[in-house]
Parts: structure tokens; sequence; C-alpha cells
């Protein structure tokens, strides 16, 4: 008796099973948004995946990079074969008479009863005090209801296919690449001067430490051999001081290397090279010369896209630079030998 009751039991528990694993369908989700609906027949995460199309029955492969990612669809009618009605149509039928709350794009939300719906076209919802209005499904983000909030949050993303699709790693890790970036520059400016009167010798006089602002923008072109192995040449616009008029034109190599393979990822840059003075004539400016540039920095990149993505990062720089400029009450001449040290906080575009 008790070996019936077990066998019983077993099929109970199998013929369950069996039911939720035919219910159960599987979507591919290409990187141009097509979704493939069927059964999943070999999954390997690092090679790829193979499909049992539901419609035509054939079997496609879909290499490691050739889909974006793996949804399944679980609780439909086993009865009902897969893709005959979409998500958005599941959830309409399973809500039936029930009162309902829509969710828009633009915030904002509407409650009633859903009359009708048409695949691709309009939610007819009927309102408390009797109004039918009629919303674009491309409109609704979310649908939520009595007892059914898990399963509009399951069939989200498949019943409203504009939604964004989540990025993948895309980046081109090899290749040409081209950087441009605007910074905000803060910090000192160590000055060595001396001071000659028209008819005296120079006479030295104390160090001075100015703190000052300004701005850089630059870009920078390279070749990207691995993530690890990046160089190029890059031409900067450097203003160190806005109310002297100091500013320096600097060419310099790069060096950068992004330290993880994510879709957010760190990333270090150097640049060396020499600055050359872009001095405002009207200052007083008798002499210049430029000199050696060093700017490390470490930054994020904001996205792992194939075309163009957001950067942002914070860097030290250091230039040298000489000047001879003439005071334009007193006429007397100084003689400026100018160490700028500069916090660089960037935003810049890499693509």
């Amino acid at each position: 008796m008790y070996t019936r009751f077990l066998y019983i039991v077993l099929w109970l528990v199998f013929s369950h099973w069996a039911g939720v694993l035919k219910a159960q369908v599987d979507v591919v989700v290409l990187p141009d948004g097509t979704e493939v609906m069927g059964k999943l027949l070999q999954f390997d995460p690092a090679v790829g995946l193979s499909l049992e199309v539901a419609k035509t029955g054939e079997v496609r492969t879909f290499a490691e990079g050739e889909y974006q990612r793996l949804l399944q669809l679980a609780k439909r009618k086993v009865n009902m074969m897969p893709g005959d009605l979409t998500p958005l149509e599941q959830i309409v039928e399973e809500v039936g008479d029930q009162r309902v709350t829509l969710y828009f794009r633009d915030g904002s939300r509407s409650k009633g009863k859903i009359l009708g719906y048409e695949r691709g076209g309009n939610i007819r919802l009927q309102t408390t005090g009797n109004t039918i209005y009629h919303f674009s499904d491309q409109e609704v983000i979310a649908i939520s209801f009595n007892g059914g909030k898990a399963l509009a949050r399951r069939y989200r993303e498949l019943a409203f296919p504009t939604k964004p699709i989540e990025q993948i790693y895309a980046f081109r890790e090899q290749g040409l690449f081209n950087h441009t970036s605007f910074a905000f520059t803060f910090g000192k400016s160590t000055v060595y001067s001396s001071v000659s009167a028209p008819i005296f010798f120079p006479s030295p006089e104390e160090d001075l430490v100015q703190q000052t602002t300004g701005f850089n923008v630059q870009h920078i072109t390279g070749y990207q051999f691995n993530r690890w192995v990046g160089a190029g040449l890059g031409l900067a616009y450097d203003s160190y001081s806005l109310e002297g008029g100091e500013a320096m034109l600097s060419v310099f190599a790069h060096y950068r290397a992004y330290l993880t393979k994510h879709i957010r990822a760190p990333y270090f840059g150097l640049s060396v090279g020499c600055g050359f003075p872009w001095l405002e004539q009207d200052k007083g400016f008798l002499e210049s010369e430029g000199g050696f540039m060093l700017h490390p920095k470490l930054g994020i990149r904001l996205g792992a896209s194939d075309q163009a993505n957001f950067t942002m990062d914070l860097g030290y720089r250091w230039q040298d630079a000489y000047f001879v400029q003439e005071e334009p009450f007193t006429r007397d001449i100084l003689y400026r030998d100018i160490l700028y040290c500069r916090l660089v906080f960037s935003l810049g575009l890499l693509f």
C-alpha cells in the first residue's frame, strides 16, 4: 500500500514538473533587438547556445557575441504554442475584468479596466468615470494589477520592445581611437622671479606661490593594440591664468590602459610632451619659452559601445615655462621662471 502511494506521489510530482518544463519558453534577444522564441537545447556562456525555433522547428546556433541575452518566459499555458500570443496579450488575457494601473513613459499613470488590445496598436482602458481612452502600447512601460505585479514585471522586457536594451561589452580593444576632452584645472603656480628697473641690473625677489584656476581642451589620436596598451599623439590648449593671459599649446605622446573588461572600466593614462607659450600680447610679454609637460591620470570609461563612449578622469599636470614681461605702469622688467602644478578634472568623448 505504501509502495502504491509512493508511486502516485512520484507520478504527480513528475507530471507537475513536466508541465512546467513544457510551459517554459526560451527567448534569445539579438543585438538589433529581434527576439527568437523556442526551446533551449544547449547553453555555454563561453561558447554560445543552440535553440529549437518554436514556429519552424529549425535548430539555430548563436555563438558568443551574436546575441545580447537569454530570457525565460515561464508560466505560459501548457496547451499554448510559443508565439501564439505576445507577452502583452498574455497580460491582458490574464487580467480579465480586473482593475489595472498603466504606467507611462512620462511618469504618469492611469487606472481602470482594459477593454481590449490590438497587437502593435492601442490599449483601450475604461476609467472609473466610464470614460474610454486609447493608449499606444509604445507609451506604456508597465502594468500592475491585484495579484499580477510579478507577472507584469516578468513580461515587462518582452512586452515593450522599445525599452532600451541592456548594454553589452562591444568596446574595440584594438584599432584607431580618438579622444576629445574638456577640463577644469585648479592649483598653484610656483614663480621664481627677478625684477630689473630700466637703469639697473636684475635684482632677486622672493619666490611666489599663486593659486589660480584655468581650463584645458585637448584631442588625442592613437592606436589601441590591446586592452593594456594604447599609444597616440595629442594636442592641448591650457589656459593657466585667465587674468594674466598665460596659456600654453602642448604637443605630447600619450599612453593608456583599461584595467578591466567591464561596461564601465577604469583606465590609466600618461601624457608626456612639451608646451609652447600662447600669450596675450597686450599683457606686456617680451620673451617666452615653453618647457616639459607631464600629466598622469586615472579615469573611468562610462560605456563599452563600439561607437562612442563618455569618459571622466582626474589627473595632475606639471608644466614648465619662462616669461620676460614688462610692467605697464612702472616699466619694470619681470623675469619669471614658472612651474604650473594643476589638478585636472576632465570630461571627454572617446570614439
